[in-house]
């Protein structure tokens, strides 16, 4: 849970940043992209960025969530790709507490690297501008 909190200030604060430098007076929305790899459960983060949000410009706004499926290449078969399901994807967020490893699902091999799913941007934001009027 202490990775969400980290990752729930941390958007906050630059999102905060960006609506302090450009005039707007509040936030409507914000859409993150996360990666599968991060092992961030989106839950918890959406709780504990209501929590940071609370005396911020972002009070009341949407925090949107698009996991990134992880990709893997196996250095043994060739395979690119996902490296689990979709269902599985569902449950990511557990992965490290059941000894997670990035197998291949092609030939099953360990001898892998993540090509994909490591991201946390902020892709963008809703927001109204004071206008000065």
């Amino acid at each position: 849970m202490l990775h969400e909190l980290s990752t729930a200030v941390s958007i906050v604060e630059t999102v905060t940043r960006v609506a302090e430098a450009n005039n707007v007076k509040k936030i409507l929305e914000i859409n993150v992209e996360i990666g599968q790899f991060t092992f961030i459960n989106p839950e918890q983060l959406r709780f504990l960025f209501e929590i940071a949000a609370e005396k911020t410009p972002l009070k009341n706004s949407t925090l949107n969530i698009l996991i990134v499926p992880g990709k893997i290449h196996c250095n043994d078969c060739g395979y690119s790709g996902d490296v689990i399901s979709e269902e599985d994807q569902k449950k990511a967020h557990l992965l490290p507490l059941v000894g997670f490893t990035a197998k291949c699902p092609k030939c099953n091999s360990g001898n892998t690297e993540i090509i994909g799913g490591r991201e946390l941007n902020i892709k963008n934001i809703k927001a109204e501008v004071d206008d000065g009027n």
